[in-house]
């Protein structure tokens, strides 16, 4: 017996889900002969709606895993730079510290200070409590998941980073070295994002300089106008990439690290977010002598 149209013969006996069976029944005479054009119409249309709804759904489980990947390098990279981030906080606390004992030990002395004095020690305290603020909001903010592209000056980030990683570099020997293009045309990106891309770069070559030596090495960023577009160049003297792996560095999960070092998806996700912002990211090395990425974003619409 036909499903749909009771009392009429079914050969075909259709399975499925639901609008499986009216996808098989769209091609049956008896079943197209009761139900009238309008409701095959209906048919073909709820199919659609159906379909397009699939879809989508497809769509947004796609996006949570591309969102909550990007979140676990966000993490990673958080707990590389963990380090860094000690030592910039360090040097605020201290010279609070001084300056509060200093203050204490007047008081107990019973000894007056000078309201020059005074005035010069709390407002370097202020200044570094602001300084280490700055460092701790800057670190919850990169670590917010669905911020929107805005216009965005590209040496934001990168100042941003050697704010936060400039101590770990010196403790490390490592030279790092600026070059940056403030006449740049601004991009539409989010900074946050960028950053990220940015601190896999620089975090890889930092490591690179250190499997291939302990005294040190350099890193070199550079920003600058590329035939209209905003450009960034990350340099390093570290070992090179090995030309047979070349072509799978920005593979998900692929990594030459130590078990346990990283999660393999810096370089995958930093791709993506590189050409979810219509730009390019490339790479030229050479073994023993160093590696090079360059990043190219397009300017925004209402650019100089």
């Amino acid at each position: 017996m036909c499903w749909y149209v009771d009392g009429t013969l079914c050969f075909g006996q259709p399975s499925g889900s639901f609008p499986e069976k009216l996808d098989q029944c769209r091609t049956c005479k008896v079943y197209k002969s009761h139900v009238g054009d309008e409701t095959v119409q209906l048919a073909d249309s709820f199919k659609h709606m159906v379909s397009k709804l699939d879809i989508s759904e497809k769509e947004i489980k796609k996006l949570e895993q591309k969102t909550q990947l990007i979140q676990a390098s966000k993490m990673s990279t958080l707990g590389e730079m963990a380090s860094g981030i000690a030592h910039e906080l360090n040097q605020p606390l201290s010279v609070i510290r001084m300056g509060a004992t200093f203050l204490s030990k007047m008081i107990q002395k019973g000894k007056g200070i000078q309201d020059e004095e005074l005035k010069n020690v709390v407002k370097e305290i202020v200044g570094q409590v602001d300084r280490a603020s700055s460092i701790i909001n800057h670190m919850r903010d990169f670590s917010r998941i669905g911020v929107k592209a805005t216009e965005l000056d590209v040496n934001e980030p990168i100042r941003n980073i050697f704010g936060i990683l400039g101590q770990q570099f010196k403790v490390r020997n490592i030279e790092v070295e600026l070059d940056l293009d403030d006449n740049l045309p601004h991009i539409m990106a989010d900074s946050n994002k960028l950053e990220q891309v940015l601190l896999n770069l620089v975090v890889n070559a930092r490591q690179a300089i250190e499997e291939k030596s302990e005294s040190g090495g350099k890193v070199t960023i550079k920003s600058f106008s590329d035939k209209g577009q905003a450009a960034i160049s990350v340099s390093d003297t570290g070992n090179g990439i090995p030309e047979h792996i070349l072509d799978k560095i920005f593979e998900p999960f692929f990594t030459t690290k130590k078990v346990g070092v990283g999660t393999g998806l810096g370089l995958s996700i930093s791709y993506g977010i590189v050409k979810d912002y219509g730009g390019t990211i490339d790479v030229k090395t050479e073994e023993g002598i160093g590696t090079t990425f360059l990043l190219k974003f397009p300017p925004c619409s209402n650019a100089k």
